[in-house]
C-alpha cells in the first residue's frame, strides 16, 4: 500500500506538527534520491555533506542524502533496502526492529495488487488499484 502523495510548504506541515493547522491523514514528508539537497537546499548551510566516520568505513562519500519528517502516528512498513543507511534522529525518536537473514524464512511473505491512498474532495482517503489507474 503507497501513501498519497501531495506537494505541500514545509511551513504548512511544520504548523500540522505543532498543531497549529489541521490536515486529514498522517503527515510524513520523504522522498529518495537525495532529496534534501534538491528540495529542502535552505538546510544545507546547517548540515555536513556526510559524516567522516562513515565515508571512511565505507570507502566512499554518500549516494545520497535523504530527509525524513513525522508525526509520531507515521509508520514505515517493513522493507529490505539494498544499501547502507545512516540515520540521524534530530528530535524526537525513531523505533527500528532489524531481522538477520536468518529471520527470512519466519517472515511472512504475500504477494499484493499494488494500490495507493489518494486524498477525495471530502478529506477522507480511499484505495485506489494502481494497475486500474494505469488503464
Amino acid at each position: 500500500m503507497m501513501p498519497a502523495e501531495r506537494r505541500l510548504p514545509l511551513s504548512f506541515v511544520l504548523d500540522v506538527l505543532e498543531g497549529r493547522a489541521q490536515h486529514p491523514g498522517v503527515l510524513y514528508v520523504q522522498k529518495q534520491c537525495s532529496n534534501l539537497p534538491s528540495e529542502l537546499p535552505q538546510l544545507l548551510p546547517d548540515l555536513e555533506s556526510h559524516v567522516p566516520w562513515a565515508s571512511e568505513a565505507l570507502g566512499k562519500m554518500p549516494d545520497a542524502v535523504n530527509f525524513w519528517l513525522g508525526e509520531a502516528a507515521a509508520v514505515t512498513s517493513l522493507h529490505k533496502d539494498h544499501y547502507e543507511n545512516l540515520y540521524c534522529v534530530v528530535s524526537g525518536e525513531k523505533h527500528f526492529l532489524f531481522h538477520p537473514p536468518s529471520d527470512r524464512p519466519f517472515i511472512p511473505y504475500e504477494l499484493y495488487t499494488p494500490a495507493t491512498y489518494q486524498l477525495t474532495e471530502e478529506g477522507t482517503f480511499k484505495v485506489v488499484d494502481e494497475e486500474a489507474m494505469e488503464k
